[in-house]
Formats: structure tokens, C-alpha cells, sequence
């Protein structure tokens, strides 16, 4: 997805700028069905042992062994969750809101950033840079930020990921206070690197909390949740703008937002259900 809007926001944008929103929208459709449908077709697998991968890596022979994993509390960990069981949790409620928080302030910048930067006196190529980079710079930190949350734990690590992003949407009101152009860069920074907290934390959360046949269906219902957060928060932005000829409402609501997110996140509690540690493998007896 990073290195996708790395590569897509600015050739868009210049799609645009050479023929307009229209043609582009065409183009990219056609980019799509001429390049993705063929590279789906050859290397989409449908099973990891396709590729000789393995859940948690142990192959054939061969047993896992976790260094430093502590169930805490057993009953729920060994519970078979299925979606009528979760459903009458309240960390399953927690579960479904701190996505749906997050992806409201995602959201709000996203759609609304490149449009923001123009207007207050940007090219729309170094706009469309700056999106395309923070999306890059998301790639990277998914891997960094799922590695960490195995270390420190999942709250600990979503809190860090959440302070990110306030911190690069501080920057974009700085921006429009000051007028300082430079301030585009430590938001990209920022709020690229908290971006990539996101998904990572949503499936390692779901997965310490609701193991079991109904997982599937659990985690499909959270990311339906994430796309409803993600359509508000990008008209709640544009209606916001419409209504005060500011974004400083937006942007405030989704420093608000993260930081109910963030709540929310403790409220579901993985590290009081099982911590996630090292892995050894070990040969069967």
C-alpha cells in the first residue's frame, strides 16, 4: 500500500494536470486492469504452504516453543470465540471502536491533505509528494511497529504510533497558523510513521483477544468497521471545511478522535489476555 501510493499520487497528479480529473480517474482504471489483473493471476496464492510458509513457521516434524509468552488469563485464551460469544464482550465492542476512531483521523487527512497544502500555497506536485511519502514511510514502520508491539506489547506500541500522528497533525495546524512551508516535512514524517501503527495493531489486537473458528468473521466485521470510519472521516472533513472555510476543526476533531482511539485500545486489554514473545522451535518428542 505504501510503495502503491508512493508511485500512484504523483503520477495521478500529473495524469490530472495534463487532462484532468476525469481522463486520469480513466487512466487509472485501465492501469489497473492492464497491470494488476495479470500480476494477481500469476503470483496470487491461496494457501501459505503454496509459498512453503507455515503457521508461526513450524513445519512438518517440528513443535513450537514460545520464549517469554504468558497467558494471563487462561479462560478467556482458551475460549473458542465465535462471533455470538465475542459479541457479548465489551472488549469486542472496544475492539471494533478503536479502529473505527483511528480510521475517522486517518481519514480526515488523507483525503483532505493534498487539497490543504495547495490552498495554502504549495505546488500540487510537492503536495502530492508529500502524501505519496508519508505512505512510503508507512511501509517501512508496519514492519518496525509490529516487531516492537512483540516486545513491549500492543498498547504500549499504539500508544507510540497514536503520539506520531498527533504530532505530524500539530504540525499541519502550525502550518496554516504560520504559513512556514518547512513544517510539511516533520508532518510526513510523523504521520507516516504513526499510519503504519495502524494496521498492524488492529490484526495483532484482534488476534490476542479472539482466537478461535469465529476469527475470520471477527476480523471481516472489523474491517467493514474501518471503511464505515473511514467514509466519516472524510466527509466530516469536507463538511467541516465547507462550514468555517477552515481545516483547523478537522484537524483538531482528529487529534480527538486519536486519542479515543488510543483510550479505547487499553480498554480492550490484549496484554491482560496473552503477551506475544520469541519463538524457538524444538524437534517433537
Amino acid at each position: 500500500m505504501g510503495l502503491g501510493t508512493f508511485i500512484l499520487v504523483p503520477l495521478s497528479q500529473h495524469f490530472i494536470a495534463l487532462w484532468g480529473w476525469r481522463f486520469a480517474f480513466v487512466v487509472l482504471g485501465v492501469l489497473v486492469l492492464i497491470l494488476l489483473l495479470p500480476l494477481n493471476a500469476l503470483f496470487l496464492r491461496h494457501k501459505p504452504r503454496d509459498l512453503g510458509l507455515y503457521p508461526d513457521g513450524v513445519r512438518d516434524g517440528e513443535s513450537a516453543q514460545w520464549r517469554g509468552l504468558e497467558v494471563i488469563d487462561t479462560a478467556w485464551s482458551e475460549t473458542d470465540w465465535t462471533l455470538k460469544r465475542a459479541f457479548r464482550t465489551w472488549r469486542f465492542w472496544a475492539l471494533m471502536i478503536f479502529p473505527f476512531c483511528i480510521a475517522i483521523a486517518i481519514y480526515i487527512i488523507l483525503v483532505h491533505s493534498v487539497r490543504f497544502l495547495v490552498d495554502t500555497g504549495i505546488d500540487k506536485m510537492t503536495a502530492a509528494f508529500i502524501f505519496a511519502s508519508s505512505g512510503m514511510i508507512s511501509s517501512v514502520f508496519r514492519i518496525f511497529w509490529g516487531w516492537l508491539s512483540d516486545r513491549i506489547g500492543r498498547e504500549k506500541t499504539y500508544t507510540l504510533g497514536m503520539i506520531c500522528i498527533i504530532m505530524g497533525i500539530l504540525y499541519f495546524i502550525l502550518l496554516e497558523i504560520t504559513g512556514e512551508r518547512g513544517l510539511i516535512y516533520p508532518f510526513m514524517i510523523f504521520f507516516g510513521s504513526g499510519w503504519g501503527a495502524t494496521a498492524p495493531m488492529f490484526m495483532a489486537v484482534a488476534a490476542d483477544l479472539f482466537q478461535g473458528r469465529g476469527f475470520g468473521l471477527i476480523y471481516g466485521i472489523l474491517e467493514g468497521i474501518i471503511g464505515i470510519g473511514g467514509a466519516v472521516g472524510a466527509w466530516v472533513g469536507g463538511f467541516i471545511f465547507d462550514k468555517t472555510q477552515s481545516y483547523q476543526g478537522a484537524f483538531a476533531l482528529a487529534i480527538s478522535v486519536a486519542i479515543l482511539s488510543c483510550l479505547f485500545v487499553w480498554m480492550a486489554a490484549p496484554r491482560k489476555v496473552r503477551y506475544a514473545g520469541r519463538m524457538r522451535l524444538i524437534e517433537k518428542d
